[in-house]
């Protein structure tokens, strides 16, 4: 049993086979046709760092979740200390760096590190030390020139929601994004 004062999330047929249907029609969790879709995991609130009861509590999101999350949502670098190097969509073009150059997210020692910390003196370079092909130095290069004039602020990061113009998450906009595509 969860302690009072945290939340779970639990996916969407879980809910359904308990017949919560307060659950089900919240804005928190979404239902299609008894299939398991993917629900609000609280990742955007554990990026943020978010003063909340659950914070700091295992999300129980998978592979698939976080990608649909991170294809959902774009960081706004400022010192760098919540967005994750390789798989956050920090560039200044809106991806990834695992996104564009997955060759060397492969060859990558370090792939959980924040930019913050693989900025500072280049340590992501220190991470790519088992380039070996043409291919692979091409793409470091072509790394290093996307990054090499990023500046990191003494502003935290931000995060918006790329399927809303405000940018802030709503269920309406993350429905729409899943069922009208």
């Amino acid at each position: 049993m969860a302690p009072l004062g945290t939340s779970r999330v639990f996916t969407a047929h879980k809910v359904r086979d308990r017949k919560l249907p307060s659950f089900r029609n919240s804005e928190t969790w979404q239902q299609r046709r008894g299939e398991k879709t993917a629900v609000c995991c609280g990742l955007s609130m554990v990026l943020l760092r978010v003063a909340r009861p659950w914070v700091g509590l295992p999300t129980p999101c998978d592979a698939s979740d976080r990608a649909l999350f991170r294809t959902a949502t774009k960081i706004t670098l400022g010192n760098g200390d919540t967005a994750q190097f390789w798989h956050d969509a920090w560039l200044p073009d809106g991806s990834s760096p695992a996104q564009r150059w997955p060759r060397l997210l492969a060859i990558s020692t370090r792939k959980q590190r924040m930019v913050q910390k693989e900025l500072t003196s280049h340590n992501w370079v220190r991470s790519l030390l088992k380039i070996d092909t043409a291919e692979q130095m091409a793409d470091f290069v072509e790394l290093w020139t996307c990054i090499c004039d990023v500046q990191l602020s003494t502003r935290a990061d931000a995060i918006a929601w790329r399927w809303s113009t405000s940018g802030t998450y709503s269920a309406a906009s993350a429905q729409k994004a899943q069922f009208n595509g």
